[in-house]
């Protein structure tokens, strides 16, 4: 009934696993909505909300997702009960018709001075929740220099900003920079 409480099973390909046997328990599936708001305490209009349930067992992390609308309102349908992050990114989904069978998508990812986030745990019981204020911050700059111990690798070098308190982020968005040839980032 929760996700928590989940087991892991290991089958390799083309093994068989039996005696395995697992109750199924009918849950109610809850609704997550409520408002993003920058650090200005304005709607932020179009960018995406996701669950995650840091367990990995979602591509990039991400489990059920929504879209914010112009007044900053959003809603995520048919969540399971568990505990799950709710993360709001810096990325903008945009669509709009091209018009006959055409559908134009584009999505940015904010960077810089105007990238915002924000990220809070939740607990999904089978009841709805409503009526959630999440409030983005501005994301800090971090700098520093990568020593090699004997040479350098070959090619190009990244260092990745990854949470250890929000678990996994969706599309890999924590942040990053290109390691120069010093060693420096930023």
């Amino acid at each position: 009934a929760s996700s928590a409480d989940a087991q892991k099973i290991a089958v390799a390909p083309g093994q068989e696993a039996q005696g395995i046997d697992f109750p199924l328990a009918q849950v109610r599936l809850a609704r997550v909505s409520g408002v993003v708001l920058n650090s200005e305490g304005k709607p932020v209009e179009g960018t995406m909300v996701s669950l995650a349930s840091g367990r990995g067992d979602a591509p990039f992390g991400m489990g059920a997702t929504s879209r914010t609308n112009r007044e900053g309102a959003f809603t995520v349908s048919s969540v399971a009960p568990g505990d799950y992050t709710l993360q709001v990114r810096g990325m903008t989904m945009i669509t709009s018709g091209g018009g006959g069978d055409t559908m134009m998508f584009s999505a940015r990812i904010g960077v810089g001075g105007d990238a915002e986030f924000a990220s809070q745990p939740i607990s999904v019981s089978g009841e709805d929740l409503t009526n959630l204020i999440v409030t983005t911050s501005k994301g800090a700059t971090a700098t520093g220099k990568v020593t090699f111990e004997g040479q350098r690798p070959p090619g190009d070098l990244r260092v990745t900003a990854v949470s250890a308190d929000d678990g996994p982020s969706p599309l890999g968005a924590g942040g990053g920079a290109a390691i120069a040839a010093d060693g420096t980032f930023t």
